[in-house]
C-alpha cells in the first residue's frame, strides 16, 4: 500500500498523515466538540461560528481532493493506496493539540448508552454542492464515520449510522433504526433543513 518510487512513497505517507492528522484537527474535533460534547455532557450552546468554520475547512479539504483526482487517477498517484483508504475509512484519530476530552463521563446511570447518527442525504439526495462539485452527501457520511470512532473509543458509547454508504434511507426508516437501537439520542448531521 505504499509502494512505487521514493518520491511516490513520500506522497502516500504525506496524504496518509494529512487525512488524519488535518481533517480530524480542522473538521471532526471542532464538530465533535460543538456538535455532541457541548450539547450532550456540558448542555451548552454549540458555537456557530466554530461550526461554520469547520465546514468551511471541509469544503476546503474536499475541494483538494477534487483536484487530485481531476490529476490523477488515484489520490497519491497511479495505483490505490494507503492514502486512498485513509481518505475513506475512520482512523482511530490522532491525540489531538486541543484537549476535547469531556469534563465527565457519560454512565449507564446518566441514561445515554446508544446514539444514532443520521448522516442525512444519500443516493439521489446530494445535498449541497461545492464550486469543485464537492458533495454535502459524502463530506457528512465522511464526518458521521469518524465522529462514530470518536464517540465509540472516548465515551465508550454504542453507535449506529443510519447509513453506512451512498444510499438514500427515508425518513421513515431512520427513525425507525433509532428505535430499534433504541438510541438514546439521535443526530442529525449536516445543514438543518
Amino acid at each position: 500500500m505504499i509502494s512505487g518510487t521514493a518520491t511516490n512513497r513520500a506522497e502516500i505517507r504525506r496524504l496518509t498523515s494529512w487525512f488524519d492528522e488535518q481533517f480530524y484537527a480542522n473538521v471532526v474535533a471542532p464538530l465533535m466538540h460543538e456538535r455532541m460534547l457541548k450539547r450532550i455532557l456540558h448542555r451548552s450552546t454549540p458555537d456557530g461560528a466554530t461550526l461554520r468554520e469547520a465546514m468551511k475547512s471541509a469544503n476546503q479539504l474536499m475541494d483538494y481532493v477534487d483536484w487530485l483526482l481531476d490529476h490523477r487517477n488515484w489520490l497519491a498517484g497511479a495505483t490505490l493506496s494507503l492514502a486512498d483508504l485513509a481518505a475513506a475509512a475512520p482512523a482511530t484519530p490522532p491525540t489531538p493539540s486541543v484537549e476535547i476530552r469531556p469534563s465527565i463521563t457519560p454512565s449507564p446511570s446518566a441514561g445515554l448508552r446508544t446514539v444514532v447518527i443520521d448522516p442525512g442525504h444519500g443516493g439521489e439526495e446530494l445535498g449541497a454542492q461545492g464550486p469543485r462539485g464537492t458533495l454535502e452527501k459524502d463530506i457528512t457520511l465522511a464526518v458521521s464515520k469518524r465522529l462514530r470512532t470518536l464517540i465509540e473509543s472516548r465515551l465508550g458509547l454504542r453507535v449506529f449510522l443510519t447509513r453506512e454508504d451512498d444510499r438514500t434511507v427515508s425518513p421513515d426508516d431512520r427513525l425507525a433504526l433509532a428505535s430499534n437501537h433504541r438510541a438514546d439520542l439521535f443526530h442529525r448531521a449536516g445543514r438543518e433543513e
